[in-house]
């Protein structure tokens, strides 16, 4: 366990504390552990993990995946600036980001396509498509594709 807390430290020594005052906070809530993301005081990420060891190895992928940020999202205006209303693929579908919710680390993404909606995932059987009201997923989701070109 002293090993993940050393490399964690190196980390945010050496290149996060050149950019943004982080803080980073740990609840244990009965067998689980919630572990919250701040950047200049400002909420962007949040997990739960089954206890604190797991939560510190995910806290280490999370903080490089979110410095690693396809562009900065260290306080409000920022994330105001860069992230809502970004264009986006989503599923491999043209979306757009309306919300961010710092709380949950989330992103509200509509649909930018012609239909105006998302179709279901195909293992998601017989739902209905996701129409402009759109969806939240989790910023460092998979799903989102972040580099699509504003002319599109």
């Amino acid at each position: 366990m002293g090993t993940v807390q050393s490399e964690l430290d190196k980390i945010f020594k050496q290149e996060l504390a050149k950019v943004i005052k982080d803080r980073l906070v740990f609840e244990r809530q009965g067998d689980r552990v919630e572990a919250k993301v701040y950047f200049n005081d400002y909420q962007v990420y949040r997990f739960y993990s089954q206890g604190m060891p797991e939560a510190l190895d995910k806290m280490k992928v999370v903080m490089r995946k979110l410095t690693e940020f396809a562009f900065p999202i260290f306080n409000r205006q920022q994330v105001q600036e860069n992230l809502v209303g970004c264009l986006v693929y989503y599923r491999e579908i043209p979306a757009i980001v309306r919300d961010f919710d710092g709380y949950q680390g989330a992103v509200r993404l509509v649909p930018d396509n012609a239909e105006r909606v998302f179709p279901p995932e195909p293992w998601d059987g017989d739902v209905e498509p996701i129409g402009e009201v759109g969806c939240w997923e989790y910023i460092l989701s998979d799903k989102i594709w972040w580099f699509r070109d504003r002319e599109e």
